[in-house]
């Protein structure tokens, strides 16, 4: 088959083709499907805009905040002195770093 005839086949395949036509009611059903995703939306802000959903979320909040100080707070009594000159070695590191022209002239 040569490339003329290959084409012609190719073009000849859509002589049949009909436009497609939709189920019954299918506007119907889709413009139902929307209202029910826009109702959805409504109830969700509605459900966010409780006072108690807001108290509860702050709460949260708190209470996140609260366990993560508890956590990072060091324990007196097992400080080694290792990790306090790493630490005074960091600062030290960073105050070079971060050094102004400001901060040259006092």
């Amino acid at each position: 088959m040569n490339k003329e005839q290959k084409i012609s086949s190719i073009l000849n395949s859509l002589d049949g083709i009909e436009r497609a036509v939709p189920r019954p009611f299918f506007y119907t059903r889709v413009h139902a499907r929307l209202e029910n995703a826009t109702d959805m939306a409504e109830r969700l802000l509605h459900f966010i805009s409780r006072p108690v959903v807001g108290i509860a979320a702050v709460l949260l909040i708190i209470v996140i905040n609260a366990f993560a100080i508890y956590l990072g707070a060091p324990v007196k009594g097992n400080e080694s002195t290792s990790a306090n000159t790493t630490e005074i070695a960091s600062v030290d590191e960073y105050s070079q770093v971060n050094m102004t022209f400001f901060d040259i002239e006092k």
